[in-house]
């Protein structure tokens, strides 16, 4: 009896988990995005077009809160604050502003189970990193200067991973097979910067042994 208990009360807390998160521990109907998978330029976003359109629009945003910000100090001082003294410079490397990262990865690979969602990337200078998340909970992970709370699982046949930062940041990212059978990788931030989202599209190049999933 006391064993029935505890497998009950293990079963309440996943249960509670996955609530809490927003996300399911599966997906609504069974898909399988196990395997490798190779970047399809034609059909992938220009994500460098893309950066650039947003860091330019990022710029205007904080010329236009510089300027409001200088008209409210005493025009006789002469003490006019720049726009890196207002707001800091604009990053030009990634790591710098993570919020504002968006890597191409020409080749992916997934391991998906009941209990985990495993990304391997690898980006055009052959840097691999493996990502690893556990459907239908929460955690609190580094992001840049800063902490943030993060949420992974399913939402309908779609696997998510949404971040948000204390400062008010937002990145998802979510994985999904189109009518095609392609993987579509979209990545969504929003949030203290100007909206962006990148659509990456992939090819299977191998599937999952089939007693993958026993």
């Amino acid at each position: 009896m006391k064993v029935a208990a505890v497998a009950i009360g293990l079963s309440l807390l996943a249960g509670t988990a996955a609530m809490a998160s927003g996300y399911a521990q599966q997906p609504s109907k069974p898909v399988e995005l196990s395997g490798s998978w190779q970047l399809n330029g034609a059909l992938s976003d220009d994500l460098q077009r893309l950066v650039e359109e947003q860091r330019a629009k990022l710029r205007k945003l904080r010329e236009r809160e510089s300027e409001r910000r200088r008209l409210e100090r005493d025009p006789e001082a002469g003490l006019y604050p720049s726009e890196e003294e207002v707001v800091g410079p604009i990053p030009t490397r990634s790591l710098e502003r993570p919020e504002l990262s968006v890597e191409r990865y020409d080749k992916l690979t997934i391991e998906q189970t009941a209990e985990h969602f495993v990304v391997q990337v690898e980006n055009p200078s052959g840097h691999t990193e493996r990502r690893s998340y556990d459907p239908g909970e929460s955690s609190v992970v580094s992001f840049g200067p800063g902490v943030a709370d993060r949420r992974a699982g399913w939402k309908g046949r779609s696997f998510v991973v949404e971040t948000r930062a204390l400062n008010g940041a937002r990145r998802q990212e979510i994985y999904v097979l189109d009518a095609a059978n392609h993987l579509v990788v979209l990545t969504v931030i929003s949030g203290r910067v100007p909206k962006l989202e990148v659509k990456q599209v992939y090819d299977r190049v191998s599937r999952p042994p089939e007693d993958s999933h026993p």
